[in-house]
């Protein structure tokens, strides 16, 4: 065969490749993602390596790099090849500490954005000499310091006069002076977010609105203190608000909405999870001056269809509504949703009452974007609404039915044959589904990464899992608990999915330590087990398990009666961040 044809075209390629400036190669190497930039650039040619360390502006997260080490050493190594970097994501990574910043911030000087948020090594004192020795921080994510104080957060932002985004969510220490302080020295602040510090209060809005009119999302969700005064003072003073969150805080009335709604035009992002005095009235005030694309009032007990149609009908803009575990929703409300909001790619109404299979394939007919949807908890859902998904929703990616017991085989494979991109599937107590609906979501929906199916009985045999394993290699989460699984079918599924991370078996009565024991060998990224009542796990396989699996983290053993104290002490002592639960005394 002639090659040389091929050839020249590969040397025209790269002729052409090598006109580019290094400016130019700079400019697209900052707009690669980091995995590519650290990972790929690199290995091209020699002058891409020489170029990498002169590119400007450039971001680094390593979320990638959790899968394949949490080694310090590593991370600072892909730091020191660039010279610029401004903006440094290290969230989530246990091992990073007081002397990883030390070195980073010495190589980092133009850092401009951190995260560290869930970096439990880091101390305070670090934090904050990180913020003094780097003076251009415009973002800072430390969540879950739960050492913080305010006046910490009060030195920080002395430090950091052009902070425009701070995270402070899960610091339970903090009170009204670290945000007043923070509000005084930061003016220029855009976003806020205290999740969960319970301690403050109404005067820490009062502080934002009067100090940072430039205020575009403020999150305050499980701020158990705040009520509709404070939230009135916030919009009053910072009109350009866009995202607001205050999930969980019940206090909050009508009041709080109609302000919103009369100061803030630019409003299109509101969550009011859980605020159990909001009613329809605080809906349709809301509605009346707001654009909406997202809104979340799921668990608001006073709601009635009536707020599910003032959405449909003055918010055609929306792309995410969260309505679950209200009051009723009629196929009415949903039918005038598929009509009047085509953008709609999120919609959840888990737990709502009444609604039916034309409900949800109106929905699916008007919005052909869906990305994810969940009607779980409907008794009188059945194989219909799971077609018209199929029919008119071929982005669907998530699907949650739960408890749909209507919902059969037929169902599932026109789920699978018009949704080739499902990722997510949660059947979980659908007692009709087994075999033939697995094997469809195996042959159609390669991209499936979790799949729930506990409950579903005597339908689902080993042949529906020996096959799913075989088609979906990329299974990360997996749950068939009440299942009649035997250990040959879980050591094939191990084999085959290696990058499983959490699997449920509970009440799984035919497993042995033959199946817990593959799981540990073959599933190198496994973090979750749930093993609970399987009488055969004895405290043997506990043991090999925990040296085979050394990424496991939780662990449920409940009413395991062949296992003993020592095989959890086992455990504990190889995994001592773990939380294992077996023995009755444990739980």
């Amino acid at each position: 065969r002639d090659l040389s044809g091929m050839s020249k075209i590969a040397q025209g390629h790269c002729a052409q490749i090598d006109v580019l400036s290094d400016e130019l190669l700079c400019e697209i190497f900052v707009r690669l993602d980091s995995r590519s930039l650290l990972v790929h650039v690199s290995g091209v040619c020699r002058r891409w390596r020489e170029v990498i360390p002169t590119t400007l502006n450039v971001h680094l997260d390593f979320v990638w790099v959790l899968r394949l080490t949490q080694s310090v050493d590593v991370i600072a190594r892909l730091v020191a090849r660039f010279r610029h970097v401004v903006a440094l994501d290290l969230g989530g990574i246990d091992s990073v500490a007081d002397d990883t910043l030390a070195t980073l911030r010495e190589r980092c000087r133009e850092l401009a954005m951190v995260r560290l948020a869930g970096c439990k090594q880091v101390s305070v004192a670090s934090i904050r000499c990180l913020a003094l020795h780097l003076t251009r921080l415009t973002a800072f994510d430390f969540a879950a310091c739960e050492q913080l104080t305010s006046a910490d957060v009060v030195a920080i932002a002395q430090s950091c006069p052009r902070m425009t985004s701070i995270n402070c969510t899960g610091c339970p220490r903090l009170v009204d002076d670290a945000v007043v302080g923070l509000a005084h020295a930061c003016p220029r602040l855009r976003e806020v977010k205290f999740g969960g510090c319970r301690k403050l209060t109404d005067d820490s809005l009062s502080a934002l609105g009067s100090q940072c009119a430039q205020l575009s999302t403020a999150w305050f969700p499980s701020c158990w203190q705040v009520s509709s005064k404070g939230v009135t003072l916030l919009a009053e003073g910072c009109p350009q608000l866009t995202s607001v969150c205050f999930s969980n805080c019940n206090l909050l009335t009508d009041d709080s909405l109609d302000a919103l709604s009369h100061n803030c035009p630019r409003l299109s992002v509101v969550m009011y999870s859980a605020c159990y005095r909001v009613t329809d009235a605080g809906i349709s005030a809301l509605t009346k001056q707001c654009t909406l694309r997202y809104v979340d009032f799921s668990r608001c007990r006073l709601l009635t269809d009536a707020s599910a149609l003032c959405l449909s009908e003055s918010c055609s803009a929306l792309q995410v509504v969260d309505l679950r575990l209200n009051g009723l929703v009629s196929n009415a409300s949903m039918s005038l949703l598929g009509s009047n909001c085509s953008r709609l790619t999120h919609v959840n109404f888990r737990g709502c009452q009444s609604l039916e299979d034309s409900g949800i394939t109106c929905v699916a007919q008007g919005c052909p974007w869906l990305d994810s949807c969940d009607f779980s908890g409907y008794a009188t859902i059945t194989d219909a609404a799971l077609r018209g998904l199929g029919d008119h929703c071929p982005h669907l990616t998530c699907v949650r039915m739960q408890s749909c017991r209507q919902v059969t085989d037929a169902g599932l494979c026109a789920l699978a044959e018009g949704c080739g991109r499902l990722a997510i599937v949660d059947l979980q107590y659908c007692p009709q589904v087994g075999d033939i609906g697995v094997l469809c979501l195996g042959n159609h929906c390669a991209r499936l990464a979790e799949l729930s199916l506990g409950g579903s009985g005597t339908l689902l045999t080993d042949l529906g899992v020996v096959e799913l394993s075989e088609k979906c290699r990329h299974l990360r989460h997996l749950d068939l608990e009440l299942t009649q699984v035997s250990d040959a079918a879980v050591q094939t599924l191990a084999t085959n999915a290696s990058q499983l991370s959490h699997v449920d078996f509970a009440s799984c009565g035919q497993l042995t330590d033959k199946a817990f024991i593959a799981l540990g060998r073959c599933c190198r990224h496994l973090s979750f087990i749930a093993l609970a009542r399987c009488p055969h796990v004895t405290d043997a396989g506990v043991e090999e398990f925990s040296e085979c699996s050394r990424r496991i983290d939780r662990a449920q053993f409940k009413h395991c009666s062949s296992l003993t104290h020592a095989a959890l002490k086992y455990l504990r002592k190889n995994h001592p961040r773990g939380e294992f639960f077996g023995i009755p005394t444990d739980y």
